[in-house]
């Protein structure tokens, strides 16, 4: 069989059911629901050779065979996703609570998330301010640069033309768009992730990737350190906030960033005006550059940063830190409630005890780590 052959077949499940499967031998093995298997058919009938890509928001979209797509600026070598992407360790407690996040292999705070763990908030505002027509268009939205580029030349503030997907190609690939060529190479880039990869895994590679400020990448890592919080609890003003940051991280930090204030104003006059009635139809009037000028206060918002990072049970996280590897976290049974409980209650015996000159114990307790050993240097807990 060659193997770039497809063929449908079934085969029973543990619990008894049956489930459609795709075969591409030698290249990959994919499973289709029951209710979806019919609009497989068409794809094999008259076995003609078939190249599948299954995207992750379950939209099955057939490929042309790879001697007939190769000969395309499409069907050239498939660009890379995140595979190859370094993302930061971590540790978390019994609950899900960061412990410990370490630096990537490339000095990043980059933490792995799949699209489903990302807050509804959150990918309603990137979708509002980034690209609203993401679902519909190839990779590449012809109005928005035209749009663009006619306020650029009548002198009105610089409005980018880029797409979620462009985007995802520029900082993929390491292109530079400041010039025309970089530009046209970013726009070919982005119809060939279009071609190779579905919506969701596209969308799933920008919330990993993109830039929040500082040495921090993907809204993972940006609600874990600026909100202490998992990108799947992200509140609306939060995720209002966060959706301004990348078009210009350094002026737009969280932490002191200069413009960070006034474009988050922005955003929220133009989220506002997007569930006002009517559905939007005021957002590019209040997306100017007045602000709040109507005298509404912005939401409050409290922000953390890097040096603020919980270091939760450090004898164990920092055993356990070197385990988490290709962005999959370490998870333990710590209680981070009951370990800072004990830790006040050992601190404090320590100070009574040297009040009256020495403890009783041979128990000697480090407080920059809450370290603690046994007079024979032997470890007791974290």
């Amino acid at each position: 069989m060659d193997d770039k052959e497809v063929w449908l077949g079934e085969k029973s499940d543990p619990k008894g059911g049956k489930v459609m499967t795709v075969r591409l031998t030698g290249i990959a093995r994919r499973a289709i629901p029951p209710n979806r298997a019919k609009e497989w058919k068409p794809f094999v009938a008259g076995g003609v050779s078939q190249r599948i890509s299954c995207a992750q928001n379950h939209r099955f979209r057939p490929r042309a065979d790879a001697a007939v797509a190769d000969r395309g600026v499409l069907g050239l070598a498939c660009p890379e996703s995140l595979d190859g992407v370094p993302f930061s360790p971590l540790v978390l407690d019994r609950d899900g609570n960061l412990l410990r996040l370490g630096l990537s292999e490339d000095e990043k705070y980059r933490v792995r998330i799949r699209l489903n763990e990302v807050a509804p908030e959150m990918v309603r505002a990137v979708l509002l301010y980034e690209d609203r027509h993401f679902y519909r268009h190839p990779g590449v939205n012809p109005l928005s640069l035209l749009r663009a580029s006619a306020g650029m030349l009548g002198g009105a503030r610089r409005m980018g033309g880029s797409t979620i997907t462009m985007q995802v190609a520029r900082l993929r690939l390491g292109l530079s768009t400041t010039t025309l060529s970089g530009k046209f190479a970013q726009m070919a880039r982005a119809l060939q992730y279009e071609y190779h990869y579905g919506k969701g895994e596209i969308l799933e590679a920008y919330f990993n990737l993109a830039p929040y400020g500082g040495n921090i990448e993907g809204v993972g890592a940006a609600a874990r350190i600026y909100f202490r919080t998992t990108s799947g609890r992200l509140t609306r003003t939060e995720s209002l906030a966060l959706a301004v940051v990348p078009q210009n991280p350094v002026r737009r930090s969280p932490l002191n960033g200069p413009d960070f204030e006034a474009a988050r104003a922005r955003m929220q006059m133009l989220a506002d005006a997007e569930d006002a009635p009517g559905g939007g139809q005021g957002a590019t009037a209040s997306f100017g550059a007045s602000g709040f000028a109507l005298g509404r206060a912005l939401p409050p918002l409290r922000v953390y940063g890097p040096a603020r990072l919980p270091f939760g049970a450090p004898h164990v996280s920092s055993e356990t830190l070197p385990l988490s590897r290709g962005g999959e976290p370490v998870r333990t049974c710590i209680d981070s409630g009951l370990q800072r409980l004990m830790e006040r209650a050992v601190t404090g015996f320590a100070a009574r005890g040297r009040r009256y000159g020495s403890l009783r114990f041979p128990l000697s307790i480090s407080h920059q780590d809450f370290t603690f050993t046994r007079a024979d240097g032997r470890c007791l807990t974290a």
